[in-house]
């Protein structure tokens, strides 16, 4: 009798304790698959930054395979680093969505949202890429544990300057022309050697 009564308390707890592991493998599980899938974003970013950094410098390149195409390059605009780079956001986009097909476990690309955005920074030019995606799950209780009941997201950011020493140097040379050559700026030589040698000892 005292057999059966310990069994039975057995079963009682197995009744409360089961329920409770389960949930928590299978909140594990999709911790997991979001952790995946915002590594996988990230890297996505991260490369779509670089290239479309290496491509709107060149203007006409291929996002994919990075060809520049220098027939276009020799008849374009005399002045196109003055134009409005942003007009190449949908080849970004497009970029950005092929690379995460058939790649991520939970997102699905019809769910993610891809800005992107062109910074200038006192010389310098900087592409900037964010993403913002829906972390769907079947289940309502993960949502619940992992964020108060609120829909989880995942948001990836990445940023690369686009480069263009040739640029910055006629900059640099005309800034030291106009510094040497009108006496108003005098005070201001000194200076600008000073911002010039903490940059140098950066490297």
């Amino acid at each position: 009798m005292q057999g059966d009564k310990l069994e039975g308390s057995f079963t009682i707890e197995a009744a409360f304790i089961m329920p409770i592991i389960i949930i928590t493998i299978i909140t594990l599980i999709y911790m997991t698959f979001y952790l995946h899938d915002m590594t996988y974003l990230q890297s996505v970013a991260n490369n779509t930054a670089m290239k479309g950094a290496q491509s709107l410098k060149y203007i006409d390149v291929d996002m994919n395979t990075m060809n520049i195409n220098y027939e276009n390059i020799n008849n374009r605009f005399i002045y196109w680093r003055n134009t409005n780079l942003n007009h190449r956001r949908g080849d970004l986009k497009s970029h950005f969505n092929n690379q995460i097909k058939n790649k991520l476990f939970q997102v699905q690309a019809k769910d993610i949202t891809v800005y992107t955005e062109i910074e200038s920074k006192g010389l310098n030019k900087y592409l900037k890429v964010d993403a913002i995606a829906e972390f769907r799950t079947p289940f309502n209780f993960i949502s619940q544990i992992l964020n108060g009941g609120k829909t989880i997201h995942i948001q990836v950011s990445s940023k690369a300057i686009l480069p263009d020493q040739q640029e910055f140097i006629r900059t640099v040379n005309l800034i030291e022309y106009v510094l040497n050559n009108y006496t108003i700026f005098d005070g201001l030589v000194e200076k600008y050697n000073d911002v010039l040698s903490q940059i140098k000892n950066q490297f």
